[in-house]
């Protein structure tokens, strides 16, 4: 557990409660989860559907995932209602996750101006040929590669040379079937 540090080098006691909190706040939501298991889960299973969800948080906290209606209106729309309508038609184009049983649109796939970027509608493309979900997709977007020296997929969407790499890291990595 790390803390931030006082001005003299040291931990503050609120910071350090506040870590001590969020510890114990987590032993007690794992503990419910593993209660409520009607088969026992081995630490390895437990410990991969941890670091998964983790994943989803982080993609959440850099990029947000919005709803229908935060990425219609992202795409120019001026309402709800309209935003809802405008992503079901772009539904195609757009890299959609199931979260929660809710449907969520990371945000990465924006341009500046709300467009979908056409980097990831390819990629969204080539993912859908060779049988990659959406949700594989977008952990693997914005998780280092080894194909792409440690870099991430994410980080190389504005280069046309590098969606090059991308995506043939991609099919690299899922299109091989046996």
């Amino acid at each position: 557990m790390t803390v931030p540090a006082a001005p003299d080098g040291g931990a503050t006691t609120e910071a350090m409660l506040a870590a001590t909190r969020r510890t114990v706040d987590a032993i007690e939501a794992l503990g419910a989860a593993a209660r409520a298991l009607r088969v026992p889960a081995s630490p390895e299973l437990a410990r991969a559907v941890q670091h998964t969800e983790n994943r989803w948080r982080r993609l959440d906290e850099e990029f947000g995932l919005l709803t229908a209606a935060e990425a219609g209106i992202r795409m120019g729309s001026r309402n709800d209602r309209a935003a809802r309508t405008r992503v079901s038609s772009a539904r195609d184009s757009l890299l959609g996750v199931r979260r929660g049983g809710r449907n969520f649109y990371p945000g990465f796939q924006f341009d500046d101006d709300g467009r979908p970027r056409p980097a990831v509608v390819r990629l969204l493309g080539t993912a859908r040929s060779i049988d990659v979900t959406d949700e594989t997709l977008a952990l693997w977007l914005v998780a280092p590669a080894e194909a792409l020296h440690g870099r991430r997929p994410v980080d190389l969407l504005d280069d046309a040379d590098d969606v090059d790499r991308v995506e043939q890291a991609l099919i690299s990595r899922f299109g091989v079937r046996w």
